[in-house]
């Protein structure tokens, strides 16, 4: 199911939160218009993090996935 499963993260104009179908999302903050997804092959558990200008999410198959 594509529901949302952790808390979505704001930073910058962009909005970013991961599904139980294991979908990474970003939104436009102020339009809420799709600019990119990934797939990353199983639910996200964990609401993503951000350092060193990667984005951090873990999957319930027990990867983490860092994506620039």
């Amino acid at each position: 199911d594509g529901a949302i499963s952790a808390s979505p993260v704001v930073l910058g104009n962009l909005i970013y939160f991961g599904t139980r179908n294991g979908t990474l999302y970003a939104l436009d903050r102020s339009s809420g218009e799709l600019i990119w997804q990934i797939s990353l092959g199983a639910p996200i558990e964990a609401a993503p993090a951000f350092a060193q200008g990667r984005i951090y999410i873990r999957t319930s198959d027990g990867q983490l996935h860092a994506i620039q």
